[in-house]
């Protein structure tokens, strides 16, 4: 462990732990260490009240989640487990049984609740007052981390695991506790399913845990204290569930294990049309030695397969929805260039027809094709050093990214370059047409209910209006080297 204030590592002396500038930290009666600094507490006993801590005790000592807790532990049993951390461990419950199952493995439990904390009392476990938005402890220093129906903190969780260490969380399911919420709530919908899209992490297992319990008047008003219904309730619901005789409960833990992985640095670049952000992307890129996603290749790409398919010209949302179920898309590079292929098929050298183009704009607002392309997104940068072009890519696609460009220019110089381009081709429109094109087009994309175009509020801006495009990729290198230095 180490210490809270000066960060030192701490060393066990006698019943305290000191630090090297001699910060001392008593070991309490219960067998706990207090690292929480006043600084950190927003009340004077923050954390789950006792009465919480005593309803909760009684419901999960009758063994009501034992099934849950047993498939937590088969899934640390899985990972390298030398060291683990119950982060936001209450009352110390689910913590006692990892440390009864993992004998062999070096235990902590942290909790910013007192009263919780001290209810632990396991001599296997070391048991720690503390914020799990400052962990007490060194950098990759422990091998698995669970989180189970508790706050969490990715940047410190990120932290503190080994690379290639575990990150478990248990969370609601769908279904869990829903006859309860039938009872407070009117229109009750169940919980939705939890992605967790941790920077540094990937998601390489999820299970379900369902089944059903069958509690007493006494047993309900238990489960009812340690649950946040029981502040949420309006006061005739709240009366109804504690005189009920009995009721049966559905018990839906989704758990999920995540492994952290050595960190990526994605950049992420959105903007106004006209700006240069492909060729910008592709020139920090080459500077960089990352890798850059088009993302409009890929929306063209499906519009392809979509017209291969033969399918209606005006999709409808049951049509597109038909259409991605069952669609693959895998991204591959060939030297710099990039590839996209739909269910096998290679579209990289249709992408940039007209029609191609113009139909994509068709079927890129559906939010199943996003959502598609947003899985693709994702895995590109969770797997790679890599640059992300196009639009909301850093609110919506990696809004972790480590570095965020929001290109913009003056409308008649982005008019100006895109006439310079199709100027000598057949029928191509005025300066004046492609001006006001563009206005109209930026105000749509501005004022959209839905993926505005706007920048992100942590964007850097970078206006191209009066640089060269080698002048854009420089100022953009410098200000990815600036970033570097501050996350060193």
């Amino acid at each position: 462990m180490i210490c809270p204030v000066c960060q030192a590592r701490l060393i066990k002396d006698g019943k305290s732990y000191v630090c090297e500038n001699r910060h001392n930290f008593d070991i309490a009666k219960e067998g706990y260490v207090n690292l929480l600094l006043s600084s950190q507490k927003k009340s004077k006993s923050p954390g789950d009240s006792n009465d919480m801590m005593l309803a909760r005790s009684e419901f999960l000592n009758a063994g009501y989640y034992e099934k849950a807790a047993n498939a937590i532990c088969d899934m640390i049993a899985s990972c390298a487990h030398d060291k683990i951390l119950d982060a936001g461990c209450g009352e110390g419950y689910y913590t006692n049984l990892i440390a009864n199952r993992f004998s062999n493995s070096e235990i902590y439990g942290i909790d910013i609740s007192k009263d919780g904390v001290r209810r632990g009392k396991n001599k296997k476990v070391g048991y720690i007052v503390g914020s799990i938005f400052r962990l007490p402890f060194e950098n990759e220093d422990i091998d698995v981390i669970t989180n189970i129906f508790a706050p969490y903190c990715e940047t410190e969780f990120y932290r503190v695991l080994k690379i290639g260490g575990s990150l478990i969380i248990a969370c609601a399911g769908k279904n869990h506790l829903k006859e309860l919420r039938q009872i407070i709530y009117e229109n009750e919908k169940g919980h939705d399913s939890k992605e967790f899209l941790f920077k540094g992490f990937r998601e390489v297992e999820r299970k379900e845990i369902k089944y059903q319990i069958d509690l007493d008047g006494s047993e309900l008003k238990n489960l009812f204290k340690m649950t946040p219904y029981y502040f949420q309730a309006p006061l005739e619901q709240k009366n109804k569930i504690e005189t009920l005789e009995r009721l049966k409960l559905t018990v839906d833990f989704e758990i999920i294990k995540l492994t952290k992985e050595e960190k990526m640095f994605n950049i992420a670049i959105d903007g106004f049309g006209g700006c240069g952000k492909s060729t910008l992307s592709q020139g920090l890129a080459e500077k960089l030695g990352f890798k850059t996603l088009n993302t409009g290749s890929i929306y063209r790409a499906l519009a392809c397969r979509y017209l291969d398919e033969g399918l209606p010209e005006k999709p409808t949302e049951k049509i597109i929805d038909k259409f991605v179920e069952d669609i693959k898309i895998d991204v591959f590079f060939e030297g710099d260039l990039q590839h996209v292929k739909v269910n096998g098929v290679d579209y990289t050298p249709y992408l940039r027809e007209e029609k191609i183009s113009d139909f994509s704009s068709i079927i890129s607002p559906f939010k199943n094709v996003r959502e598609k392309v947003l899985i693709v997104q994702r895995e590109f940068a969770r797997n790679n050093n890599c640059i992300i072009e196009g639009r909301g890519i850093g609110i919506d696609v990696i809004p972790h990214a480590d570095l965020k460009l929001f290109l913009t220019a003056r409308p008649e110089v982005r008019a100006m370059r895109r006439y310079q381009q199709i100027k000598n081709t057949p029928n191509a429109p005025t300066f004046d047409e492609i001006l006001q094109d563009l206005n109209e087009r930026d105000y749509r994309d501005v004022h959209r209910e839905h993926g505005a175009n706007v920048p992100a509020s942590d964007a850097v801006i970078l206006d191209t209006s009066d640089l060269t495009l080698e002048e854009s990729i420089q100022k953009a290198v410098d200000i990815f080297n600036e970033r570097v230095e501050e996350r060193n």
